[in-house]
């Protein structure tokens, strides 16, 4: 059984209709319908919305398997699904976190159609806790990119002046690899002894609020400050993208 279905469009008049359940239908005027759907489309995240798609799919792919029904599902169907994710019994062995996200999926598409979320059953909570205790909830993180690690790149790598300074700015800075592709010439302003840089958006960022990341100058080669000035010597270019790729990219 396929998931709950999306905002669509009914006719010519009635232009958008969010129909959670045949009686609880809401109509959105035909001259506002399009507005009204890209809003409602930009409530979640584009990321969040595919990860979703997809854990909907895992769940009721499942269910149609077995015969039993996703929408609404039955708190014991949703309990079996767990279980047989957890233990790897017919399907491939799920770590404690991605169920969660698996019961978010759930709650949601339930909440969107207008049903009360069977993940809500105690039955489907203390089996999720003990599926906790058993399998553990410590998940894995990327190592931090530390100056003993830079200095070593610099000792043993052939690196341009581009990835020094992407390396050094983003140990600095800590940021993550999309907000560093996604950073402009005009978020950097250049102030005393370092840079003020703007992140515009970011994962944690969902309201686009942005934020101003002070980095300051260090002495030594790993500088980010430093290398990202020898990098802007070279490009030399005074609006778009800051961290591009270019074929004669002083080494």
């Amino acid at each position: 059984m396929r998931g709950p279905r999306n905002p669509h469009r009914s006719d010519e008049n009635t232009a958008l209709v969010v129909q959670p359940r045949a009686e609880q239908q809401m109509v959105v005027p035909a001259d506002l319908a399009e507005q009204a759907a890209r809003f409602l489309g930009a409530a979640r995240a584009l990321n969040t919305r595919k990860a979703r798609d997809t854990d909907w799919a895992v769940f009721s792919s499942w269910c149609e398997s077995r015969g039993l029904q996703a929408l609404p599902a039955d708190p014991i169907t949703v309990l079996s699904f767990l279980t047989d994710a957890a233990a790897g019994t017919t399907m491939e062995l799920r770590k404690p976190a991605t169920l969660d996200r698996y019961l978010s999926t759930i709650s949601v598409a339930h909440g969107a159609a207008s049903y009360p979320s069977p993940t809500r059953d105690k039955r489907v909570t203390e089996v999720m806790d003990g599926i906790r205790r058993t399998l553990g909830t410590k998940q894995r993180q990327a190592a931090p990119l530390t100056s003993d690690v830079l200095e070593r790149l610099l000792q043993h790598g052939r690196l341009n002046a581009r990835d020094w300074a992407v390396l050094c700015f983003g140990q600095a800075t800590a940021c993550r690899r999309s907000e560093l592709c996604a950073l402009d010439v005009s978020n950097l302003t250049f102030r005393g002894p370092g840079v003020a840089v703007r992140i515009a958006t970011s994962k944690t960022d969902q309201e686009r609020n942005g934020v101003t990341l002070g980095v300051e100058r260090k002495e030594g080669v790993l500088c980010p400050v430093l290398a990202l000035e020898q990098w802007l010597l070279w490009y030399k270019e005074g609006e778009g993208p800051l961290f591009v790729e270019t074929r004669s990219d002083p080494r």
